[in-house]
């Protein structure tokens, strides 16, 4: 027998739930700032230029900082073309030292070696992907000890 899962009344449960959570900390803990998504784009062309490979990268990101926005987390959306290493290297160390930067997320379309040096660069503290080498090595032994708990491998 087939059942099929109500994926929408799943959502806004957990929705509802880390609405709840976040509402809690910030009365408990008296947060003086509103945790922070940092969410940095790499794409093949400019973002206007409509590539379908970057299309859907984008949407997914619209989704993701939409969702974001609906539990209480400010997100903000940094839009970079593959081949502008030394802006990306730059602001990455900047997210990384800003305290009011809670995560940072890097999506891509276009897997090469420099963007190894781009994960490797994120503050360990801030890998919402666990990607960082460091991270991942903590996610392969023991998701227990990991820093941060990416959201897919948590999942599974």
């Amino acid at each position: 027998m087939v059942s099929l899962i109500n994926t929408k009344s799943i959502y806004t449960q957990l929705k509802d739930k880390v609405v709840l959570e976040f509402a809690q900390i910030n009365t408990n803990d008296k947060l003086q700032y509103k945790p922070c998504l940092a969410i940095v784009v790499i794409t093949k062309k400019p973002v206007d230029d409509k590539d379908p490979e970057d299309a859907s990268t984008i949407a997914c990101v619209n989704i993701k900082a939409k969702m974001c926005a609906e539990v209480g987390l400010n997100v903000l959306n940094f839009n970079f073309i593959h081949s502008e290493y030394d802006k990306i290297f730059e602001l990455i160390n900047k997210l990384n030292d800003d305290p009011e930067i809670s995560g940072i997320m890097i999506h891509h379309t276009k897997k090469n070696i420099v963007l190894d040096s781009i994960y490797n660069m994120l503050n360990p503290e801030k890998d919402v992907n666990g990607v960082a080498l460091c991270n991942q090595g903590l996610v392969m032994t023991s998701i227990d000890t990991a820093i941060l708990h990416p959201a897919i491998l948590a999942g599974i």
